[in-house]
């Protein structure tokens, strides 16, 4: 702006001089010739000169009008707040906006060709052109993305570059207005000047950014328009300003150039009320932004509070059906023990009679030896009373009295026995009756919890068969699984808005496009496993970094070794070869164009390898990356040093076929048969990986390896498997 106030006032202070020129004219009286037609005049040799630049300045003022117009309508951030803008006047409006910002992010979002227009070439559109000429064209392309349309009639236009000028001009002017970018508005300049239009062609060259290249063809070009644009001024002005005519239009052209003047502050002023309003629409844009985190932060933690809430009440439930399954198993073990301490107490009584019984006969013996030893004593008192008369047999009472004697003793020791017995036996009736006491009570005791685990089950019975009914009144059958899917599917919704948040927030900050894409299933890998691959990277140095199966784990690989090669962070670090292997089209483009998008591009060979056919040792054939010479060429150029290796597999996909990730470990361990290697095994949650990861731990150990496996619990699970010669342990 301030370059145009200059060129407007040396056009005035130009403007001046002919004014007093031609005052000078007018006071000297000097009559112009009278011709037959009115002419302009040039009174000073400056004015064609100054009326050609004059020329210049307005159509590059035009064309910077037109370019500001277009990216002002056409760009993300404007769109993005007026749809912002729009969508909070109403619930109407609000129900439209998810719409309004998917259309946004369709237009801006880069698309490879589709194969209805005949991929990359865009043939399809080419031949639709030749045989239905524009119609058919407008017919193709009428519901793809305006990128998409932009590239195609680019392309079109290149294709009729040579044979219709004048239509290749207008398709790349198209292609400028849904994408207004330097590049386009570049090339829609050199073919508006191989249309006939070098003076439009040089007022967009004036419109593009200081710092864009030429190639030394374009260069040429350049030059060559703004000659022939000069020559076409020059002619122009030769024919609307005759030298031989002296009359009043240099005043009407004064008065035009005021008025001309006025407009353009006028015009200034009216871009300055405009530039204010979108400020206010800016403030008004982060203000309702700042309204919708908070709302997605509320959301969130709203979802978050569920989730905990239906986690207590499973894990409630849980511990509930254990204490109840607790409960019948303390139930039958009192219920067996009660039934072995009736069996014990009936033995046990049963051995109690049969000792009262001995018992029994034990006294009626000890009384009939009592009454044997009271008989013999009167028999012994009559025997002395008749002394005298039995003298003849006093010798043989007198044995028949010893022997009663011992009888009697023995009898009396008997007697002692049985009486020692008999109050060890009513010891041990009184400890068992004691014991039974204690069964008892414990029988009492496990009556009482049975009573209580019956009304604990049957209440437990009781919720359980109203949480069925409940279950079964809310949703019969499927309610579980239909609110799995719907917390998931918030959950899902609610990280895809945050992450297309976060990349708009590090747009605005830095810049830099977003690396993660909001769309499921856009880029094979998760965030917590890139996260993981960064935290490797930091932690080890590694001299090879080997990728099978490009995406967004390559630029995260190759943003974070640039900046471990940073000059704060690597003075004494050895440089990292990355080298990255994928054998999808789309999939390659994809990961190139960020890696561009991000400047990291310089830091990884991107390897187009189709799939081919690879047999192992055991003549297994398995389709995987075509990785020829470039392997076999790093290898030999690191023969000999001792290098730490890390391969990521993260490809091909299971569709390509079983086991299809597999090869990988036999390959890099026949190409650095002495490097230390961690393969890193991507999608471990599948029978396949696992199996892999098997099979290459055993093979490794095999070839002479120390294997140390670690499991990674993230999304899709991940395998680390550290292997090291054995002959290089530390």
């Amino acid at each position: 702006m301030s370059s145009l106030r200059e060129e407007h006032a040396m056009l005035f202070a130009q403007l001046h001089d002919v004014q007093e020129a031609m005052e000078q004219g007018h006071y000297q009286a000097v009559q112009p010739p009278v011709e037959s037609r009115s002419s302009y005049v040039m009174l000073d040799s400056r004015f064609p000169e100054v009326a050609a630049e004059n020329m210049r300045y307005r159509k590059a003022l035009e064309a910077r009008d037109d370019v500001y117009r277009l990216q002002g309508r056409q760009s993300f951030a404007s769109r993005f707040g007026t749809a912002m803008v729009h969508g909070v006047s109403g619930p109407a409006a609000a129900l439209r906006l998810p719409g309004k910002l998917w259309s946004i992010w369709r237009d801006v979002k880069e698309y490879a060709p589709p194969r209805k227009l005949g991929g990359k070439d865009c043939k399809a559109l080419i031949a639709a052109y030749g045989e239905g000429g524009d119609e058919a064209v407008q017919a193709l392309l009428e519901r793809s993305p305006a990128s998409v349309k932009a590239g195609a009639l680019t392309a079109l236009a290149r294709s009729l570059a040579r044979s219709d000028v004048v239509s290749a001009a207008n398709y790349a002017r198209q292609a400028y207005e849904l994408d207004p970018r330097p590049f386009r508005l570049k090339w829609l300049a050199f073919r508006e000047h191989e249309a006939g239009h070098p003076e439009q062609a040089e007022a967009m060259l004036e419109a593009l950014p200081p710092d864009m290249q030429f190639s030394e063809s374009e260069q040429r070009q350049v030059e060559q328009l703004r000659a022939e644009a000069e020559q076409a001024r020059k002619r122009e002005i030769t024919e609307k300003y005759d030298p031989l005519s002296r009359s009043q239009v240099v005043e009407r052209k004064l008065r035009q150039l005021m008025r001309e003047r006025n407009d353009q502050q006028a015009l200034a002023a009216r871009y300055m009320r405009q530039v204010d309003a979108v400020k206010l629409e800016h403030q008004g844009v982060e203000r309702a932004r700042a309204g919708l985190a908070l709302e997605l932060a509320r959301q969130g933690s709203q979802l978050l509070s569920v989730a905990e809430e239906r986690d207590a009440l499973q894990r409630r439930h849980d511990e509930l059906d254990h204490a109840q399954r607790e409960l019948l198993r303390k139930h039958d073990a009192l219920a067996m023990l009660h039934e072995e301490t009736v069996r014990a107490h009936a033995v046990l009584a049963a051995q109690h009679g049969e000792t009262r019984q001995t018992h029994d006969a034990l006294v009626m013996t000890h009384q009939h030896a009592i009454r044997t030893h009271d008989a013999l004593s009167r028999k012994h008192e009559d025997l002395i009373r008749t002394h005298d008369g039995v003298v003849r047999t006093h010798h043989d009472l007198v044995r028949k009295h010893d022997a009663a004697l011992r009888t009697n003793e023995e009898l009396a020791r008997k007697h002692d026995a049985v009486v020692l017995a008999n109050d060890e036996l009513t010891q041990a009736v009184r400890e068992r009756d004691n014991s039974l006491l204690d069964y008892r009570r414990q029988v009492e005791q496990l009556r009482w919890l049975r009573v209580l685990g019956e009304r604990e089950r049957r209440a437990l019975l009781e919720r359980e068969a109203k949480a069925r009914e409940a279950l079964e009144t809310l949703s019969p059958g499927h309610l579980e699984r239909q609110l799995q899917t719907a917390i998931r599917d918030e959950v899902g919704n609610a990280s895809r808005q945050l992450q297309a948040m976060v990349g708009l927030l590090g747009y605005y900050s830095n810049g830099e496009l977003p690396l993660v894409s909001p769309e499921r299933n856009t880029w094979p890998v998760s965030p917590d496993f890139a996260v993981y691959l960064v935290q490797l990277l930091e932690l080890k140095h590694y001299d090879v970094v080997i990728e099978f199966g490009a995406g967004l784990s390559t630029v995260v690989i190759a943003k974070a070794m640039a900046r471990q090669a940073a000059p704060r962070r690597g003075k004494n670090a050895a440089k990292t070869k990355f080298v990255s292997f994928e054998h999808q089209d789309a999939y390659h483009a994809q990961t190139l164009s960020q890696l561009n998008a991000a400047g990291v591009a310089n830091m990884v060979d991107l390897m187009l390898a189709p799939l081919s056919a690879w047999s192992s040792a055991g003549q297994e054939s398995f389709p995987y990356y075509d990785y020829g010479a470039v392997l076999k060429g790093l290898a030999a150029s690191m023969r000999g040093r001792s290098l730490a290796v890390l391969v990521v597999v993260d490809g091909p996909p299971a569709t390509v076929g079983r086991m299809a990730r597999y090869p990988a470990g036999p390959i890099i361990r026949q190409l650095f048969p002495r490097a230390t290697i961690d393969f890193v095994l991507d999608d471990y949650v599948r029978d396949d990986e696992k199996e892999i990861a098997t099979r290459w731990q055993a093979e490794l150990q095999a070839s002479g390896y120390t294997c140390q496996v670690a499991e990674r619990q993230l999304e899709k699970g991940a395998c680390l498997i550290s292997a090291r010669p054995r002959s290089a342990k530390s």
